[in-house]
């Protein structure tokens, strides 16, 4: 499991509404990335214009739009145009 590096630094900030995930993986390669936040959040997180995929494993106060979203093409890994690799060596150098 893997937590925030706030979690190591310092103690939360109750105060701060960040979102705070913990990161697991599991022995049959299952993983989740459990995100927690402030409840006054939440609209602002549905109304991202490109939402990360995700699973909504419960959602006991029936919060409206808090839904499932596929994973498309999020995640996936293309061929670099030769322009991309030039640029990522520079900047790796």
């Amino acid at each position: 499991m893997q937590r925030s590096d706030d979690w190591f630094s310092h103690p939360y900030d109750l105060t701060s509404h960040a979102n705070f995930a913990y990161l697991m993986y599991f022995p049959d390669g299952q993983r989740i990335a459990l995100t927690l936040m402030a409840f006054d959040h939440v609209q602002l997180f549905l109304s991202e214009p490109e939402p990360e995929p995700r699973r909504i494993l419960l959602n006991k106060d029936g919060i409206a739009g808090l839904s499932d979203v596929s994973a498309g093409q999020f995640g996936r890994v293309f061929l670099p145009t030769g322009r991309e690799f030039a640029d990522t060596c520079n900047e790796f150098w």
